[in-house]
């Protein structure tokens, strides 16, 4: 089990932590949006200022396994690997790469003629 704690001053950090909780993980954003029941490419827009989190701020750092408590001049972010959902946790493997998305599948490839 792993704890980790940061302090957030503004928005942009909360931006930036999540987004480095998400590499951390290993998960890619389309997965990480299905997982929070976000719109297809939603962390995407996020993360390149786009977007504003908004009210799926709780459910994206819900997914990542991030809890957060309001403190004065910020907000103090935890990340608790055992906090982490399945939905979010089946899509961490070991070497820390994110799998497919939930709801894509693999098309085979095509057959070539030789």
């Amino acid at each position: 089990m792993s704890v980790a704690i940061h302090f957030a001053r503004d928005y942009d950090d909360v931006v930036i932590y999540l987004a480095l909780r998400r590499y951390e993980l290993g998960i890619a954003s389309r997965v990480l949006d299905e997982c929070a029941g976000c719109p297809s490419g939603w962390q995407s827009k996020i993360e390149a200022g786009c977007k504003t989190m908004g009210r799926s701020f709780q459910h994206i750092a819900g997914a990542l396994g991030v809890l957060y408590l309001p403190v004065e001049g910020g907000l103090l972010l935890v990340a608790d690997d055992s906090s982490i959902p399945p939905v979010t946790r089946r899509h961490i493997n070991s070497r820390g790469r994110a799998s497919h998305s939930v709801t894509e599948k693999r098309r085979p490839l095509p057959a070539f003629a030789a």
